[in-house]
């Protein structure tokens, strides 16, 4: 099935990104097949200190979402450690 909708989430240093996304399973009822985008990203001041801990919670992330066996959407991870600073 083709993607319906889609919902792009920005994580910049989020402490619950993973309940959200449970909240989000629990929530979501499959009538539309959704996308989710959970975008980890951060300052290219900040990449080194960042990018160690988004591989942490993407590491999490990825571990619940095998583990749901009819999830009520589709996933992807960016990850953006270079956003040039404003």
């Amino acid at each position: 099935m083709q993607t319906q909708a889609a919902l792009v989430i920005p994580a910049y240093d989020e402490p619950e990104v993973l309940e959200t996304l449970m909240s989000l399973q629990s929530a979501l009822k499959p009538q539309l097949q959704w996308k989710v985008y959970m975008v980890l990203n951060g300052s290219e001041e900040e990449q080194p200190s960042l990018e160690q801990k988004y591989l942490l919670e993407k590491t999490r992330i990825t571990l619940w979402y095998a583990t749901i066996s009819n999830p009520n959407f589709d996933l992807e991870i960016l990850e953006v450690y270079f956003t040039p600073k404003k």
